[in-house]
């Protein structure tokens, strides 16, 4: 029986308290741009925003997958959008203030989207990211010194090699990889450099290259292993067009 858990939040334009970090200017235009969308931290923190949708920014404000987001607009996933946003207080843009950035990009998205939502935790199937039969066989090396130094390549469908990473972020990618939330059950607390290599779902099939399930497990001593827990899981119920500016 799937059962949900308790209403964790609703958001809206005036559910933003006075000492929430915020953008002290933001710009936000239709975007002209082709191609992939691009999001980028500057000095002093401010965000460079190209072709990118509403759904790119409630995806990365919230830390969450596409899977893990319902409802919304029918121009949710196709209307794109230019920013430039500035803080109030300039920051490092590094990973250790990562949240400030996603606190800051939400309060952007309620004010001026009109943004309101509602996160609920429900029991649905997930991965746990265990240790194989025998065990990791991670490369540890030092925690970075710049933050850049933290990177990941794909370079082609099925391959991923990435240096000075931790199970977090590796998480992260194998829930995009797999389409289910991963939660890292490893112990694993290091920095990272690792390679990978498997045949992924919508591919054809090729006897020399191992699933991603099979290629965690011979390459880097990891298992994903099938269990259900609670997944946050996030609903839209209001959001408009900003106007441009």
């Amino acid at each position: 029986m799937r059962r949900t858990f308790c209403l964790v939040m609703i958001l809206g334009s005036s559910a933003l308290h006075a000492q929430t970090p915020a953008f002290e200017v933001a710009s936000i235009k239709p975007s002209q741009t082709i191609g992939k969308p691009t999001m980028s931290a500057a000095k002093g923190g401010r965000i460079n925003a190209t072709n990118v949708t509403l759904k790119y920014l409630i995806l990365w404000a919230w830390d969450l997958r596409p899977y893990q987001i319902s409802d919304g607009p029918t121009w949710l996933d196709s209307a794109a959008f230019d920013i430039i946003a500035t803080p109030e207080h300039p920051m490092d843009p590094s990973p250790d203030n990562i949240e400030i950035s996603r606190q800051m990009m939400r309060g952007l998205l309620a004010d001026r989207f009109q943004l309101a939502v509602r996160l609920e935790q429900k029991e649905l199937p997930r991965y746990a990211l265990i240790h194989a039969a025998n065990g990791p066989a991670l490369k540890a090396v030092e925690k970075w010194q710049n933050p850049t130094d933290m990177r990941v390549r794909g370079g082609s469908p099925g391959h991923l090699a990435g240096e000075k990473v931790t199970m977090t972020l590796l998480t992260q990618l194998l829930s995009d990889i797999t389409g289910r939330q991963v939660v890292d059950k490893t112990s694993l607390t290091g920095y990272y450099d690792f390679k990978l290599d498997w045949t992924p779902d919508d591919a054809q099939p090729d006897p020399a290259s191992p699933s991603i399930f099979t290629a965690l497990q011979e390459q880097l001593g990891l298992k994903l292993q099938s269990e259900k827990g609670p997944v946050r899981v996030l609903t839209i119920e209001r959001a408009e067009k900003p106007a441009a500016n």
